[in-house]
Formats: structure tokens, sequence, C-alpha cells
């Protein structure tokens, strides 16, 4: 039996059975519609500001998706081939949707335009005649994870289920974060196969790419055991320019040539297995958490009434603790975040210090003030350059000590979590299973980035000609010295504040998603008790027949969780679909 067969199958099993929340039987049908589609959902993943939407871009060869500096992606874009350009908005709670044209793209996904998402756009379905999409992978244009809102990281996650595989954009300074190793550790689970895509070369030499790609390779290596991970190092800038003069030199240049190769030949030769390996995965997963659940009612059901009430109270205590230990993870939040601030206090009081004599060293070297508007404007972007360079390289400090932080908070609640699960299998006497590892993962949230430097006048008064040498030189010192007071007061304060937002929203919403997660593992749980107890306590007969349909259901499943971990070949599987 193929896996279209045994998706068909589990479709009517989980129809069938009551006891199973109904929404579990849409999750089967759409796998099957997805591998009858045979289209293979390509997900362009990474942190904010890698440059996705520009490497979508250039490997359609227009400008097509917005980019900019500050978050562009709003919600996912879907990317679907098609004889003419199409947009189709569509709205979230079922509002409907609408068309619009390329050019209003941006008005929908676009931060600026749709401050966090009050239009209440779920996601929007593009067509663009291209070779690429025409092989039937749907590329997915994804929020920043870790960017500036926290819905942009919550879309992108959500979306992960629906991946078949990924193009994983990250940046050549640096090459990987410890927020994005999270990330991939993740991502693994989800999809059959990964592109790593290290964009931004041409802002290195050829000796800093190489030694970025091999760092690159060690650390995918080391996170996800793949042995020699492909890397493609790529500028998507100079690539989508290439694209748009046609210049195929530049093209080549760029690194573009090869991803798209790549690209193009999963899309001939290695797609459906891929796309059939990805479903037979997802499969696999519903089909356990659907015994899951069953489980723990059928057990519920068996156990005399009397017992019963005394699981229910002893799984109460086991919430309760489990809620006095998120309580004391919060805690700890507390301590984390204010220990964090106050280094953070201590670094910009070492920062404006250094910042002040390198400022002052600019304005010296640019013989300023002066009326020669190029060193003017030479002076601003130095200035702008410097802190933009500290700024980041004080920010990554800040973001991997907040990434320790919230790794081991994680790893904390991930032990409460799995304390609650196997509390209540060890009370109702099933199999315990346990959580998988993605679900320690930790994101960062940052705000956009902005550096503006003060335009101060730098230019000499008209009547400073008249001065003496010495009291224009005097004036000019002061100028200077107010210059490089405001501009590091200033732009000292904007990387403070940069990191301190960053610690700030990534704390607050750690907070709010362990708060969250432990709360739904308890309801979960109590609520398969309460069904099993409502049943248990209905007359013999009716119980009875319960029991009966829920073994029935458990046995059916089991089998085809059989038949799906146990196919002989996923292409032989591919194969008798076409």
């Amino acid at each position: 039996m193929n896996l279209q067969q045994l998706l068909s199958q589990l479709i009517l099993l989980l129809q069938a059975c009551a006891s199973l929340p109904p929404e579990m039987a849409g999750e089967a049908a759409a796998l099957r519609d997805r591998l009858e589609s045979g289209q293979l959902h390509l997900a362009v993943l990474g942190q904010f500001k890698r440059g996705k939407s520009t490497l979508i871009n250039a490997l359609l060869g227009a400008e097509i998706l917005p980019s900019g500096v500050l978050p562009v992606t709003l919600v996912p874009v879907f990317l679907h081939h098609g004889p003419q350009p199409d947009v189709e908005i569509h709205y979230q709670n079922g509002h409907g949707t609408e068309h619009c044209s390329l050019n209003d793209l941006g008005e929908f996904v676009n931060e600026a335009n749709n401050p966090q998402n009050i239009k209440q756009v779920s996601r929007v379905e593009l067509r663009y005649p291209s070779g690429l999409l025409k092989h039937g992978i749907i590329f997915i244009d994804t929020p920043g994870v870790g960017s500036t809102r926290q819905h942009n990281t919550d879309t992108t996650l959500d979306l992960l289920p629906r991946c078949d595989a990924a193009l994983v954009v990250l940046s050549a300074d640096p090459p990987i974060t410890a927020a994005e190793v999270s990330f991939l550790r993740a991502l693994q689970p989800h999809v059959a196969r990964l592109f790593f895509v290290l964009n931004k070369i041409d802002y290195l030499d050829m000796q800093d790419v190489v030694e970025a790609g091999r760092f690159l390779s060690d650390t995918v290596h080391a996170t996800l055991g793949i042995e020699s991970p492909t890397i493609f190092p790529v500028s998507a800038r100079q690539g989508l320019r290439a694209r748009l003069d046609e210049d195929e030199t530049i093209w080549r240049k760029s690194g573009m040539a090869d991803l798209e190769q790549a690209l193009l030949n999963f899309a001939m030769n290695g797609k459906q297995s891929a796309l059939t390996e990805a479903l037979r995965r997802k499969a696999a997963n519903l089909v356990s958490r659907a015994d899951h659940l069953l489980a723990l009612q059928q057990r519920a059901m068996e156990l005399p009434l009397e017992a019963l009430e005394e699981k229910l109270a002893g799984f109460k205590q086991y919430a309760h603790t489990a809620d006095q230990q998120r309580q004391e993870i919060l805690d700890r939040l507390r301590g984390d975040e204010a220990r964090l601030v106050q280094q953070l206090e201590l670094a910009t009081t070492a920062l404006r210090e250094t910042a002040s004599a390198e400022i002052i060293r600019l304005a010296e070297t640019k013989g300023l003030p002066t009326d020669d508007d190029s060193q003017v404007n030479s002076f601003h972007q130095a200035v702008r350059d410097y802190f933009d360079h500290e700024g980041r390289t004080l920010g990554n400090r800040f973001r991997e000590a907040l990434n320790d932080v919230l790794i081991e908070r994680a790893r904390r609640a991930l032990e409460i979590r799995e304390n609650l699960r196997q509390g209540a299998a060890s009370l109702l006497e099933v199999p315990h299973f346990p959580l998988l590892a993605e679900e320690a993962m930790v994101e960062l949230h940052e705000p956009a980035w902005m550096i503006e430097h003060l335009m101060v006048p730098v230019k000499p008064h008209a009547v400073d000609r008249w001065l003496p040498q010495t009291a224009r030189e005097q004036r000019y010192a002061r100028q200077r010295e107010k210059l490089v007071s405001e501009l590091v007061i200033r732009n000292a304060e904007k990387v403070r504040w940069w990191i301190l937002r960053t610690i700030q929203e990534s704390i607050n919403a750690f907070r709010q998603r362990i708060t969250q997660e432990v709360e739904e593992t308890i309801q979960q749980i109590d609520y398969a008790l309460q069904a099993g107890y409502t049943r248990r306590r209905s007359q013999e007969a009716a119980q009875q027949e319960a029991l009966q349909a829920l073994a029935i259901c458990r046995q059916q499943l089991r089998e085809i969780q059989q038949q799906i971990e146990h196919q002989d070949s996923v292409q032989e599987n591919t194969e008798s679909l076409s």
C-alpha cells in the first residue's frame, strides 16, 4: 500500500473516531492533497535582514517581493507558477480574499504599511511565470525569525510543519549565530532537504568567504549531523542586479548560478522523493499523536471510578507543582533581565568613552569645520559606519549572553512539561511519549536596527574668517567638542536602546511562551482524563461500546503507523503515484 492509499485510509479512520479532535482528519486530508498535487513547499527561512526576499527576487529574475533595510515580509508569501503575475490576499478568520497588483504587494506584507498586521492578512498567494516555479516548487517567503515583532517569529514557526524542504539564508557577517543554531535544530525534523545559503559575500574578501563557509559547514555538521553540508556562497544583491541587466558574467560571479542549478536539479530529480519522505514523516507523527490521545482516554475508562478519581486528584497535584516550577523560572528570568541590563549600562558607558576618542580623531582627520561638502558627508558616513560596527559587535555579545540564558530556562521549562506528561502516563499506566528536543528552542526578538548620526552643522561661520587664527582654532575646537558630544550621546543611546529592547522583548516573549506551553500541556492532559472520566460514569453498555471503539481505532492506527514506518522504498511509492 503506497503513501497516498495510507493517507486515504487514515482520513477515514480519523473521521470515524469520535474521540479525536475533528481537525486531525483535516490534517491528514491536507497531507494527501499535497502528495497528489506533487507540489513541494520550499520555505526560505532565516533571521531578519539576511536578504531572503532579495534572494527570491534574484532567482525569479525580477523585483517581485519588496525588500529593504526595515522588516518587510510580515506575512508568508506563497509563490506559485502562473502564466501571468497575479497576487491574491487572504485574510484571517475567513474574511475573504482580494486581488492586487505586484506594485501594491508592499501595502499588505510590509511592516511600515501594515504595522503588526493590522489589516489581518493571513497569507499571500502570488503567481508568476518562472522556470523554477514551473517544476512544481512553491517558494514560501517567510517573516524573519527574531525580527522586529513577536508575531513575525510566531508566523514563521507555525509554518514549519508545512515545509518539505528549506533554503536557509545566513549572512556572511557573522556566518551563523546561536539563535540560528537553535532554529536549525527545530527545523530539521520537519524537512527532508536543507539548502544552506551564505549571503552577502560581496562584503568580504575571498579568504574571509572561505573561512566563513568552513565555519558554517562545521557548525551545521556539529548541530545537525549532516556530513559535508553544501554551502552556497552568494551575493543576492549582485545576482538580482545581474538578472535585471542580463549580465551572465556577474550572475555567475555572484554565486547565484550555482544555487539556481542546484534547485533546478532538485526540482527535476529529487523533489518528489523529498516530498514523499517529508509527508511520510508528518503522517507518522499525526498517527502517533492520535494514538497517544486515545491511550489516555482508554486507560481512564478502564479504571474503577474510585481509582480514576484518585488519578485525577493526583494529576491536579502534578499540575500544581508544575505551576510552581513555572513561577520559579519567571522569577529567575527577572533576575537574568536585571543582570543583563546592568551589564548593558556598563558597556554603554565604555562605548561612550571609546566613541568620543574615535569621533574626535575622525573630525580632526577631516579638518572640521570645513566648507567642503564632500568632507562633511564623508565624516558623517564614517560616524555612521563606526557606530554601526560597534553597535552590532556589542549587540552580538549581548545576543549570545541572552541566548545562553534563555536556552537554560527553556531546558528547565521542557523538564516541567516532560514531568507533567510522564506523571500523567505513570498515573494511567500508559507509555510515555517524550517531547521533541525542538520544543526547547528559543528565539530572540530584535527591534529594527537604526543608527542615525546627528546632523550638526560643521561648516565654518562667515564671521570665523575675520577672527585671529588662535581664536578661530579655539572656536573650531569648541564646535568639534560640541559635535562629538552630541554624536556620542545620540548614537550610543540608540545602541543602548536597541540592545535593551532586544533583552526586554526577548525575555517577555519567552515568558509568555513558557506560560502558554505549560498551561496548554496541563489543559490537554486534563481534557483527556476528564473525557475518560465522563465516559466512565456512563452506563455499562455505553461504556463498553466506547471502549471497544477506542480499541479498534487504536489497533487500526497502529497498523497504519507500521506501514508508514516500514515502506521499503520512498521512490517506489513516488513512482506509483505518477
